[in-house]
């Protein structure tokens, strides 16, 4: 995303070194670790909710499409819906 080299942390480093001094620089480095840190695993927990709702739609939609196909044959052929109902009996 951001294409950052050594040199443009060193240019920031020494900055916030002549900024905040060296006295009050570790615990802002700290605190910035911190918020880092915080939003790396609201990020992550962001994408892992998103991507169990994409599996559960999938498998639904894998679910009604079986369906579907399962009643479209059972009405072009009648031993097809017997099948498809030993089969739904089946599985539950």
């Amino acid at each position: 995303m951001f294409d950052v080299g050594f040199s443009e942390l060193a240019l920031i480093g020494v900055l916030a070194l002549i900024i905040a001094g060296p006295e009050r620089l570790p615990g802002i480095m700290r605190t910035l670790g911190r918020f880092a840190g915080r939003a790396k695993a609201s990020v992550a927990a962001i994408r892992d909710e998103l991507e169990r709702e994409v599996d559960e739609v999938s498998k639904s939609g894998a679910k009604e499409s079986e369906k579907n196909s399962e009643e479209n044959a059972s009405e072009e052929n009648p031993e097809a819906k017997s099948r498809a109902e030993t089969k739904r009996n089946d599985g539950q």
